[in-house]
């Protein structure tokens, strides 16, 4: 399809201007994840939500699918929770991370910048 069909079928503009702010996805048994790079300011907020079976342990991160330092929040299986960033890690390190610390079940997640 050539964008000027696609316009008729969807807000363009929508698509290549508002930046994603929902992300859900599957995390493996035993599987370090980065859900976002993003860079958070003081106050800002993220909705987590463990949608799965297992524990899992979301925290900010300097590298990519880095394991877990001493700052996380660990929420038991179907536990949501809205929490300030920095209550994740580091305001510097920019990659939201979710570890699966279950090493037999698949995992579930939800996180939204809020």
């Amino acid at each position: 399809m050539t964008p000027a069909i696609i316009g008729y079928y969807s807000d363009q503009w929508a698509i290549h201007c508002i930046p994603q702010v929902m992300f859900t996805r599957q995390v493996k048994a035993g599987e370090a994840r980065t859900i976002v790079k993003h860079t958070f300011g003081e106050g800002d907020e993220v909705y987590l939500y463990n949608g799965g079976t297992t524990p899992l342990k979301f925290y900010l991160a300097g590298t990519k699918d880095a394991q877990p330092g001493s700052i996380s929040l660990t929420l038991a299986a179907k536990g949501e929770q809205t929490v300030l960033a920095s209550a994740l890690g580091k305001l510097t390190d920019t990659n939201l991370c979710v570890i699966n610390t279950d090493t037999l079940h698949l995992g579930a997640y939800s996180a939204e910048l809020v």
